[in-house]
């Protein structure tokens, strides 16, 4: 026959902190994932634009 084992306090608090600071971790990560995000895109004179720039049409000169 098989015992099973009871959970103690010490072992559950154990297991909770465990849990809690994997939870943290994961936070500080996303955080720091946001932080380092850079925007993409291109800048022209009328600003920055997110995006790929438009493709330039035939008989238009290029932008000096």
């Amino acid at each position: 026959m098989r015992t099973l084992s009871v959970p103690t306090e010490d072992s559950l608090r154990r297991e909770f902190r465990r849990h809690l600071f994997a939870l943290q971790l994961h936070y500080f990560i996303a955080r720091l994932r946001n932080a380092m995000k850079i925007p993409t895109g291109y800048q022209d004179e009328t600003g920055f634009h997110y995006g790929v720039e438009p493709a330039k049409k035939d008989g238009q000169p290029p932008p000096d």
